[in-house]
């Protein structure tokens, strides 16, 4: 049975050599992570990079897509990758930390309706 236009963008739905009648209608997540990192590049290409992405597939595939258009760039420029589980009351730790390592930090992760749990506090 066709699974067509399915509402996320997570890799796991992209497999048509195995279930070529399932598709997405979103753009996938590691496809937006490529464009984040991509536009860095092209803006502030010396930057020093702090993480913070969900703990699941959203941001294990935007971090995928992120560190793949850094290409050999990835390792010197991410200086930190922190996760949040969306379950979390607070991301108090982790935004201490970021601010600790005096860099900027990007959130790679989005909310469609409302703002995760998490970032409740900021």
């Amino acid at each position: 049975m066709p699974h067509l236009f399915i509402g996320s963008g997570a890799t796991v739905f992209n497999d048509p050599e195995h279930y070529p009648w399932t598709m997405s209608w979103t753009p996938h997540y590691a496809s937006e992570g490529e464009i984040y990192a991509k536009y860095i590049l092209s803006v502030k290409p010396g930057a020093k990079i702090g993480i913070l992405s969900q703990n699941d597939d959203l941001g294990r595939d935007y971090l995928l897509g992120f560190k793949r258009a850094l290409g050999d760039k990835a390792s010197t420029m991410i200086v930190s990758s922190l996760t949040y589980n969306t379950s979390d009351p607070t991301i108090d730790s982790q935004v201490v930390f970021a601010e600790g390592l005096r860099r900027g930090c990007i959130s790679l992760s989005r909310c469609l309706n409302s703002p995760p749990k998490p970032f409740a506090s900021l």
